[in-house]
C-alpha cells in the first residue's frame, strides 16, 4: 500500500499538468500565435519586425518602379476597398497571388517555363541559377512565401495589420520590379 501511495505521489503532478495542457491547449496555441514577440530561453522571434526587415530591404535593394493605378469597374461603379476592413492574413494572400503571378511571367519571359507548374520557392531558385534574379530578390520570394504559410496555416490572429501592410508593400516593389526584368 505504500508502495502505491509513493508512486501516485511520485506521478501526481506531471499528470496534473499533462491533463491542463491538454485541457488548455487551444488557447495557450491562439495566444502563441497572436504574439508579436515569441521569447524561449536564448531564442527569440518578433513577427512584425521580420516583415519590417524585409520590407527595408526590399526598398533598400530594389528601385522603386513608376506606379500604374488600376481601377476595378462594376457596372460603371469604382470598387473600392479598405485595407482596414480586410482582414491581415487575405491581404498577405492577394500580395502572394500577386507575387506568383508576376514570377510565372517572369519565368515565361527569360523561356524558363515547364510543363508542370513549381512553387515559388522553386522558381526563385531558377530565377536565380538563370541569372535573371539577384539573391536578395530571390531570398525575398522565399521570406514572403514563409509570411503567407504562418498567414494560411494560422490565420488572422496571428498576423497583424502591419505586418500585411509590409508584405503588400514587398509584393508592390517585387512585381513592378519583375515587370523590368
Amino acid at each position: 500500500m505504500d508502495v502505491i501511495l509513493e508512486v501516485l505521489g511520485i506521478i501526481v503532478w506531471p499528470l496534473t499538468v499533462i491533463v491542463i495542457v491538454l485541457i488548455l491547449r487551444k488557447p495557450i496555441g491562439d495566444t502563441i500565435r497572436s504574439s508579436k514577440k515569441f521569447k524561449f530561453k536564448d531564442v527569440e522571434i518578433q513577427f512584425d519586425s521580420e516583415a519590417r526587415q524585409l520590407r527595408e530591404e526590399i526598398e533598400r535593394e530594389i528601385p522603386e518602379q513608376e506606379k500604374r493605378v488600376v481601377r476595378l469597374k462594376t457596372e460603371d461603379s469604382d470598387i473600392r476597398f479598405s485595407r482596414a476592413r480586410i482582414p491581415p492574413d487575405q491581404r498577405i494572400f492577394v500580395a502572394w497571388q500577386r507575387i506568383e503571378q508576376a514570377t510565372n511571367e517572369l519565368i515565361e519571359r527569360h523561356g524558363l517555363a515547364t510543363k508542370s507548374s513549381v512553387s515559388l520557392e522553386k522558381a526563385a531558385k531558377k530565377l536565380l541559377q538563370a541569372g535573371v534574379l539577384d539573391r536578395s530578390s530571390a531570398s525575398a520570394l522565399e521570406d514572403v512565401a514563409a509570411f503567407r504559410n504562418k498567414a494560411v496555416h494560422y490565420g488572422q490572429s496571428s498576423i497583424s495589420q502591419e505586418v500585411a501592410d509590409s508584405i503588400e508593400a514587398v509584393a508592390n516593389r517585387l512585381t513592378a520590379y519583375f515587370e523590368i526584368l
